[in-house]
């Protein structure tokens, strides 16, 4: 998607491309539902929040995941003093499930109780 090449290209990818076209796409699709029964002007309004909070979703999640892959390495470094590298392995990808999961759970508890 961007003219430049390595891995800045892909990290714009990932941050700023990939949530700037799924953005467009949810919020033409909530457009779409949306217009026959809100109105053009509610529906607009509702097309904008559901492309932001698709954006901003995909930006924490893959915030979420860099945070994951760092706490991953630094455990793969620590149980390598204490196992084999295949373990040591299994450990962090384990830890990175976990890490994950957990704050993808906290996001969504975060987003339904508050509503």
């Amino acid at each position: 998607m961007s003219r430049q090449n390595g891995p800045e290209a892909l990290v714009f990818d990932l941050v700023v491309a990939a949530p700037a076209i799924g953005a467009v796409i949810a919020g033409g699709a909530i457009f779409a539902i949306a217009r026959r029964h809100l109105g053009v002007r509610n529906a607009v309004l509702a097309a904008v929040v559901a492309g932001l909070t698709f954006g901003v979703a995909w930006f924490l999640m893959f915030l979420f995941a860099v945070f994951a892959a760092i706490l991953a390495a630094v455990v793969y470094a620590l149980a390598l003093r204490r196992a084999a590298p295949g373990r040591a392995l299994v450990i962090a990808l384990g830890s990175y499930v976990v890490i994950v999961a957990g704050l993808g759970g906290l996001s969504y508890a975060a987003l339904a109780y508050t509503a």
